[in-house]
């Protein structure tokens, strides 16, 4: 009688057994982005870097991901003199770096840009202008940034510098 008890519950066995199979494979095959835990942060530029520009403040701003050791995976770096914006994707996730940057007087907005790296354009760097395309950002003005993973919503927090 045990063994015709056997032999009907066997089928739902090898199918529980394939139901936590298919939950394995399922969020193993999560993009590395969206199955990663990220980490906002910014980093003070050089002493030497800072001392071209000595009323600005540049930095870099970016997504980590910690397990092991931490790793900058998307990152930009806003030089203040000369205000350029250099922008690095180092995961080949196909998914690329998004950059925002925000001139602002005053707390108001004058100019918005979007900057998008893959990883084989990685280190691009972009000389950030003005509104009417005069030039460089004037000295003072806030520059707002902010590092995102394209397509997947994970955004850093929003860092401030001066230009």
């Amino acid at each position: 009688m045990n063994t015709k008890r056997w032999r009907r519950l066997r089928p739902i066995r090898l199918f529980s057994v394939a139901a936590v199979v298919g939950l394995i494979v399922l969020f193993s095959n999560l993009a590395p982005a969206q199955a990663m835990t990220w980490k906002s942060y910014t980093e003070d530029l050089s002493s030497a870097e800072e001392a071209k520009d000595p009323d600005g403040n540049g930095g870099e701003v970016g997504l980590k991901h910690c397990d092991v050791a931490c790793i900058q995976d998307y990152v930009a770096i806003f030089y203040d003199n000369g205000e350029m914006l250099k922008v690095r994707d180092n995961l080949s996730d196909g998914h690329a770096a998004k950059v925002v940057v925000s001139v602002q007087k005053n707390g108001a907005s004058l100019d918005t840009d979007t900057f998008y790296v893959g990883t084989s354009e990685s280190g691009k760097v972009f000389d950030l202008g003005t509104p009417d395309g005069s030039g460089d950002i004037a000295e003072g003005l806030t520059v707002a940034i902010k590092v995102c993973i394209n397509e997947v919503g994970i955004c850093s927090q929003t860092y401030y510098f001066k230009a």
